[in-house]
């Protein structure tokens, strides 16, 4: 008897230190493709004139001052900003579905970036494009709050009920891009920046950009990281989570808090960008499983880096051209959505 409890403790210990190893080895994959794509971005059509390419030439051009000035001041920030706001978005799916207790659940489909776009839509026609910055922050913000409440408030009357989230978010995401277009047909200025900024757009970001993503996001995602357990524990029903001691109703609004900030500073910073929480997360429960502990921080990994290689992809695809980097994740993430409704319904069948 001794023996088999020896065995089985020792089997155990086995499996655990394989998924450990194997959740590192996801980790660093990940964090290899970051490094690539980000060093991609960087050198890629640095200097279109050279019939050499500059990928590993490092010392043909670090003398040139404007190449120099490029690569600090429009691309690394650049490539910054999407690593942050990739994981954050990335998080917030994570957040969302967890809350939510639906695996379809992002922050783009439930309508939470369209409260956020509608709100600094508003501002920009009100201000005539004469935005800053604390402005813009306040405006997502009061945007994604309200969205993200109201989503919240309907789903707690509806007691998740996992349809009745989907519908909840359709319908919020109609009403408020509904509010957003009505603001654009009754406003007669060019609105080109405010098309390009709808769509979701990192070209211009700059190093306050950067700044505020570490001040906002940063934080947040750590914590979220921290707390992922309290995620399991909410996943396991209503029921389980308050017979195992746990606040139900203070996690479910620090829940909403973090996808507020997150959500909100994201979308202040490059505007909406969709299926970057809702790939993220799939893409890492299949290699890892359940456990939110692992899913947090690699689906923040993940979110980094589809969206620098998304923003890539459309600086590549129509160059000298770009196309807005929420247009490519859309064109990805439309039909990955599909895919999942698919296999979901396949397995309620």
């Amino acid at each position: 008897m001794f023996l088999s409890f020896h065995n089985s403790s020792r089997a155990s210990a086995v499996r655990k230190h394989l998924g450990l190893s194997k959740h590192i080895w996801i980790g660093l994959t990940l964090l290899i493709l970051l490094v690539a794509g980000a060093y991609l971005a960087m050198i890629f059509h640095l200097q279109p004139s050279r019939k050499e390419p500059i990928l590993f030439n490092w010392f043909a051009w670090t003398d040139n001052e404007s190449l120099i000035r490029s690569v600090t001041t429009i691309r690394l920030p650049r490539i910054l900003a999407a690593v942050l706001v990739g994981a954050g978005l990335g998080i917030a799916g994570c957040l969302l579905q967890s809350l939510t207790s639906n695996d379809l659940a992002d922050p783009e489909v439930m309508g939470i970036n369209q409260g956020a776009n509608m709100a600094i839509a508003a501002l920009m026609v009100l201000m005539q494009f004469q935005t800053f910055r604390f402005f813009t922050v306040t405006a997502s913000m009061l945007g994604t709050a309200l969205s993200g409440i109201l989503i919240y408030v309907l789903s707690v009357r509806s007691r998740f009920s996992s349809s009745s989230v989907v519908l909840t978010g359709l319908v919020n995401s109609l009403f408020f891009s509904s509010m957003t277009t009505t603001l654009i047909i009754f406003h007669d200025t060019d609105l080109y920046q405010l098309l390009r900024w709808m769509a979701g757009d990192l070209s211009g970001m700059s190093w306050e950009d950067v700044m505020f993503s570490l001040v906002t996001l940063v934080p947040v995602s750590i914590l979220c990281c921290l707390f992922a357990s309290q995620l399991n524990v909410l996943s396991m029903g209503k029921d389980t989570a308050i017979s195992v001691g746990q606040r139900l109703t203070m996690v479910r609004s620090g829940i909403m808090v973090a996808i507020i900030v997150l959500v909100g500073a994201a979308t202040a910073v490059c505007g909406p960008i969709g299926f970057i929480g809702l790939m993220a997360v799939h893409i890492i429960r299949t290699l890892t499983g359940i456990d939110y502990r692992v899913i947090v921080p690699l689906a923040a990994l993940t979110g980094s880096v589809l969206l620098v290689y998304a923003d890539l992809i459309g600086r590549l695809l129509f160059y000298p051209l770009e196309a807005p980097v929420g247009l490519i994740t859309a064109f990805i993430g439309a039909p990955f959505f599909i895919v999942l409704m698919r296999m979901r319904g396949r397995k309620r069948s």
